[in-house]
């Protein structure tokens, strides 16, 4: 009887143990940046093996899958690669891409939750769009945190997209420089795309030693400067107050293949600020060579003339300007009423000086007199003893909000400085008469003014007396005494 039982027992089993496990697979995710899937996990298994035997159950997710940042369906159907469809992988991570302490832990437990990682081409498009353009400090947590993950290895562009973003804070210049650091090592190979953008960011963040290496390298790689490159390594170097270089580097484009251009010249120039001989200079030859010339260049030409003490020649930059349809700015202006003025050519200067008016007054000019040029014309008027008409054009500028705070101040002590006390008397009178100023600080600026020049005697006799404002006995306030009794007493 009990050799029935176990030879029954072998037969009612022995289909089981042929096929010891039985498998069910569920279907695989759609690769490629295809569309998202629901969340894999334990609870949701992706593969399942049964043993009859044991009943025990037991659960393996399939490995994480690289997301690309375009949908690619080219093994369906015949796809153009410039309508490739943005994955909708990227709109979910760009919204985790923020300023916040749990940034990083929030992609990790995102893509360990939809089992994917994000492959160099998404983290380097993620980088080169505009998601990122405002917030240069995430992108940087964002690729630090790409580079941990299992496998990965970042692409050369996420490094150039990455540096972009960097070089508009002067902040982040060790950064960057850590990040050049990391691509030499690396040893990617240079496209022009790459060196170009790299050379533009080097260059304004005045990084002189990175933007000369990154020079070689694109010699080594066998790429051929284009006249971009050459005008951001030329800016990069003016930028760094390296002009000597620049202008070797000019040198160079006028004896090759690549002539220097309109930007290439207005580099130089803005290289050139504060060298006069250097920079008109280079004016000239713009001229000779019928190279147009920009408005900002025509401001550095004039106004190194007028530092000079050129005002003439200034002058005729200036009506030439105007004969190219060119219209002049503020610092133009400044630059030659201040130099009429300190010439003595009064009239000139206030020509100049209503002409700017008038042509603030026109829609979208944008050209206002500045507490610079005011500063300017009254410092010639006073000294050219019209103190009436400088205080009439303080009258005029004062409701345009323009005027410095020191004005009557700068024109007080300019006098005094010229010996000439009785119009800086006579200023002052004119400036309380107006109400421009209280009595007490008129007298205190008059006082070290006449101390600044020289003049103590007056300095004390006006502090020891009432001259300026004066007091009853019982404090009320008086008559006031004008300044100009000073010199009478």
């Amino acid at each position: 009887m009990s050799m029935r039982k176990a030879t029954l027992r072998r037969i009612l089993f022995s289909s089981y143990i042929t096929p010891r496990f039985l498998e069910i697979p569920f279907p695989s995710l759609n690769s490629h940046g295809g569309s998202l899937p629901s969340p894999l996990t334990a609870s949701r298994p992706s593969s399942v093996f049964v043993n009859p035997l044991s009943r025990n159950v037991t659960t393996f997710l399939p490995p994480p899958e690289w997301i690309e940042p375009f949908i690619d369906i080219s093994d369906l159907t015949i796809q153009n690669p410039r309508n490739l469809q943005p994955s909708p992988w990227i709109d979910r991570i760009t919204n985790l891409l923020q300023d916040s302490p749990t940034m990083e832990s929030d992609l990790n437990s995102f893509c360990h939750r939809f089992l994917i990682r994000l492959s160099p081409n998404f983290i380097s498009h993620v980088l080169g769009s505009t998601h990122l353009s405002k917030t240069p400090k995430v992108a940087f947590r964002f690729f630090r945190w790409a580079e941990k993950q299992k496998g990965y290895t970042h692409k050369l562009e996420s490094y150039v997209f990455l540096i972009d973003l960097l070089s508009s804070s002067a902040q982040d210049s060790e950064v960057v420089r850590t990040l050049v650091a990391e691509i030499r090592d690396r040893g990617f190979v240079m496209t022009s795309s790459t060196s170009n953008s790299l050379i533009r960011s080097l260059g304004v963040m005045g990084m002189v030693e990175e933007l000369l290496w990154v020079w070689r390298w694109m010699k080594e790689n066998g790429i051929e400067p284009s006249l971009y490159t050459y005008n951001f390594l030329m800016d990069g170097l003016v930028n760094s107050m390296f002009v000597d270089s620049a202008e070797q580097v000019f040198e160079a484009m006028e004896a090759g293949k690549i002539q220097p251009d309109i930007v290439t010249h207005n580099i130089l120039i803005k290289g050139y600020y504060g060298d006069f001989d250097a920079c008109l200079g280079l004016y000239n030859e713009m001229e000779e060579k019928g190279v147009e010339i920009p408005s900002h260049a025509y401001s550095l030409v004039i106004g190194a003339l007028c530092r000079d003490g050129k005002v003439i020649e200034g002058y005729a930059v200036y009506e030439s300007m105007g004969r190219r349809g060119y219209k002049a700015n503020v610092a133009i202006y400044t630059a030659l009423i201040d130099s009429f003025a300190r010439g003595g050519d009064v009239e000139e200067a206030m020509k100049l000086f209503e002409k700017m008016k008038d042509e603030g007054l026109e829609p979208d000019e944008g050209i206002t007199p500045t507490p610079a040029s005011f500063r300017a014309l009254s410092t010639g008027l006073c000294l050219s003893g019209k103190v009436a008409r400088a205080c009439k054009i303080l009258d005029d500028l004062a409701p345009m909000g323009v005027l410095p705070d020191s004005a009557f101040e700068d024109m007080i002590n300019v006098l005094c400085k010229a010996g000439r006390v009785k119009e800086a008397c006579k200023l002052a009178d004119g400036i309380i008469d107006r109400g421009r100023e209280i009595p007490g600080r008129v007298r205190t600026v008059l006082i070290n003014a006449l101390r600044k020049a020289g003049n103590a005697d007056l300095a004390i006799k006006l502090l020891h007396s009432k001259i300026g404002i004066g007091y009853t006995r019982w404090g009320s306030v008086k008559k006031r005494v004008k300044f100009r009794k000073l010199l009478d007493s």
